[in-house]
């Protein structure tokens, strides 16, 4: 699992994040609020394609903070399927603002005169 982490974390930021930050470089526009919204976009957009569908016939369920709820019957997704989507991405949103901050005060760190 870790391994796969990684990778699909080094793959994004080669991809998405160094291009997104070179890009508001070139235009001048490379501030940390800049940043913070490229990163929560760029972290965010992704899984928010994956949002619930029809699925004829298919019913189920998970724990959701400590309760069981339906996520899913006979094929309809349930309200809570819409939250468990809303906070799967926010949350990966907030990875990607994270990790946009950490690479912007790293870079103005090591860019700074000694």
């Amino acid at each position: 699992m870790f391994v796969a982490v990684i990778v699909v974390a080094t793959a994004t930021a080669l991809l998405l994040g160094i291009p997104a930050f070179l890009i508001l470089k070139r235009f001048s526009h490379l501030n940390w609020a800049s940043v913070s919204v490229s990163g929560a976009l760029i972290g965010g957009l992704p899984i928010a394609f994956l949002w619930p569908r029809e699925r004829e016939g298919y019913s189920a369920g998970h724990n959701w903070h400590g309760t069981y709820v339906d996520t899913y019957i006979n094929g309809t997704p349930t309200n809570y399927a819409w939250l468990n989507y809303g906070e799967s991405v926010l949350i990966f949103a907030l990875h990607g603002l994270l990790g946009a901050l950490v690479f912007y005060a790293v870079w103005r760190r090591c860019n700074r005169p000694n």
